[in-house]
């Protein structure tokens, strides 16, 4: 009986598996780009308090 869940019904056509792929790669990719994408704004971010900090450090300094 659980031989027969795990088994598909039918082998999918060679056809149906390079779709499956495509839209599993084009997934990956997609998440990859939007990934990047948060690290580089995470990255600006970071670096603008960074600075701020320095100016704020730099006007203690002088005063």
């Amino acid at each position: 009986m659980r031989d027969l869940v795990l088994m598909p019904e039918y082998e999918p056509t060679d056809e149906e598996l390079c779709i499956l792929i495509h839209n599993v790669a084009s997934e990956a990719t997609y998440k990859a780009m939007n990934a990047k994408k948060q690290l580089r704004e995470s990255i600006a971010k970071q670096i603008q308090v960074t600075h701020k900090k320095y100016q704020i450090h730099l006007m203690k300094k002088l005063d």
